[in-house]
């Protein structure tokens, strides 16, 4: 083999390394090959959506179909057992921290990222890929889809709150007394 051949094989792998992967490049399942293999499922990957901070017990989890509103900043976490290499990605306008619509490629177990909502319009899907070296396929979770909600759940009357002042209702007449 020539050596400029030779050297564009080595570049063309090297930038299809999940630790370089753009946010332009395809990540589906059984789509364009990364690391020269296309992406496959990822069964265990668990993409969770929370309406709040995840660790505070009255956040909400949202799940596919679930509405997000556009003041939304919501918690995307993703938690897998393949790989440590790991990229979110979002679709539909919504942004994560960085700007963008994936994440930089984290080398953690569990990634958590916010995903700011208020340039998102119609449906929103989030889904995100990982491998587990340079040498194995890179794993597509599975997608989940929000839909663009009206507007945003009422909370419930703060148990603070003064009570609602009394409709004006007609005074009950006094019972008739029996005569004597």
């Amino acid at each position: 083999m020539q050596p400029a051949p030779l050297m564009l094989l080595f570049v063309s792998s090297a930038l299809a390394h999940p630790f370089l992967l753009d946010c332009t490049r395809e990540l589906e399942v059984g789509g364009a090959p990364i690391m020269g293999v296309p992406p496959i499922a990822a069964s265990d990957a668990t993409v969770r959506v929370y309406r709040g901070d995840p660790s505070d017990p009255e956040s909400q989890v949202l799940f596919d179909g679930d509405q997000y509103y556009r003041d939304d900043i919501l918690t995307i976490e993703y938690d897998t057992a393949f790989g440590y290499h790991k990229q979110l990605r979002a679709t539909g306008g919504a942004t994560f921290g960085n700007g963008q619509s994936c994440t930089p490629t984290i080398d953690h177990k569990e990634l958590n990222q916010l995903l700011v909502m208020s340039a998102a319009s119609g449906p929103v899907t989030l889904w995100a890929g990982s491998a587990s070296s340079q040498l194995g396929p890179v794993g597509v979770s599975p997608k989940l889809t929000l839909t663009l909600g009206t507007s945003p759940p009422s909370l419930p009357p703060s148990p603070f709150a003064p009570p609602a002042a009394p409709s004006s209702v007609a005074p009950c007449a006094p019972p008739s007394m029996p005569p004597f």
